[in-house]
């Protein structure tokens, strides 16, 4: 028991996180190097404590740091923001987060700390005990019909074989993310259904490792107009290509990358960036201020929209949480002007009056 208390005496935040790493293997390249930084972050603050030491004092000490911005008042912790911190980081510490921001960090940095007091059989969570951040909740953007319509109409004037069509498609009709839909390989699909399977894929020869977000499976519907034109891609890709929405130019160059062992993790997990070819399609559409991902948030609403359950939905976008779902509960231009109307009919009964035609 003694060595037990002195083993724990010893182990820091830092060496926490490594163990965490080493029990935790399948974390993708992106969330480690998140909470890496957080807890870099963190060990600015409050300096490399041990577990002992911690308390709940230190979290809010960490708290306050992200929604108010820090500045070191003492050389120490000036030495530990300079020495531990990237530019990137420090720059925001010191400015202070957005509660979006604040909140997502916070989560980064629990983990790791729940992991441990599970591990040991203890039910102590400081970072539980936080006060939840408040955000100003936004309305979710998303394409109305007639900015789709010409964004659909300019993705078709694209000469890419209908990779920008297809893209376009699928994200908002089957609701997927940008890299699953980057991932799509033929035996995703089920075309007699008219199905797509977002699930992990096995390194192969042609194919390389790839697993969804939170590890997810779950089946979208194929619509008609999407099918077509991946079929008609099926005829314009090399035979030994199975990603259909890649270019064969991106595909062979990605393969050579890993052939000779240089194809990043974020390569494999988001094989075409297509940040600008995408921006110059909107513009040229009109319809700026919406990005891919509100082509996803887009298939969310007009499912709701068209009577699909909450739950459904959920299932459908992949969700872990159902308030993550609930939040393209958004009345419609048509809902608004119902209620406008039927509110003043209301009144106008209430005063004794006669309610317009």
């Amino acid at each position: 028991m003694e060595h037990a208390q002195s083993t724990q005496s010893t182990l820091t935040v830092l060496t926490l996180l490594a163990k965490y790493d080493q029990a935790h293997p399948e974390q993708d390249a992106g969330t480690r190097a998140m909470r890496h930084l957080v807890f870099d972050q963190f060990v600015a603050v409050c300096g490399e404590i041990s577990l002992e030491d911690f308390s709940l004092s230190r979290a809010e000490e960490y708290r306050s740091a992200l929604l108010g911005g820090w500045r070191p008042r003492t050389a120490e912790e000036l030495s530990r923001m300079n020495c531990r911190l990237s530019g990137r980081a420090r720059t925001g510490l010191m400015k202070g987060f957005a509660p979006v921001t604040a909140a997502s960090y916070l989560k980064m940095i629990r983990a790791p700390f729940r992991w441990w007091t599970i591990h040991r059989r203890t039910n102590v969570d400081f970072w539980g005990q936080l006060p939840p951040i408040p955000r100003v909740r936004r309305p979710v953007k998303v394409y109305s019909d007639d900015r789709l319509a010409k964004l659909l109409a300019e993705a078709r004037r694209v000469q890419d074989g209908g990779l920008t069509e297809a893209r376009v498609l699928v994200m908002v009709t089957a609701g997927l993310r940008r890299a699953e839909c980057q991932q799509l390989i033929e035996s995703d699909i089920d075309w007699d259904r008219g199905t797509i399977t977002v699930q992990p894929h096995e390194e192969t020869e042609t194919t390389w490792r790839w697993t969804p977000k939170d590890r997810d499976w779950r089946t979208v519907p194929l619509v008609d107009q999407a099918k077509a034109v991946l079929l008609a891609r099926r005829h314009v890709l090399p035979a030994e290509q199975p990603y259909l929405l890649i270019s064969a130019e991106r595909y062979a160059y990605l393969m050579y990358l890993r052939s000779q062992g240089q194809m990043t993790d974020r390569q494999r997990k988001l094989p075409d960036e297509n940040h600008r070819p995408f921006r110059r399609l909107r513009m040229r559409a009109g319809t700026a201020g919406l990005s891919q991902k509100h082509l996803r948030s887009t298939a969310a609403t007009n499912w709701l929209r068209d009577g699909i359950d909450l739950r459904s939905v959920q299932a459908l976008m992949g969700h872990s949480e159902i308030a993550t779902t609930e939040k393209y509960l958004t009345p419609d231009v048509g809902a608004v002007e119902k209620a406008r109307t039927l509110g003043a009919a209301r009144l106008l009964r209430l005063a004794g009056g006669t309610p317009p035609a």
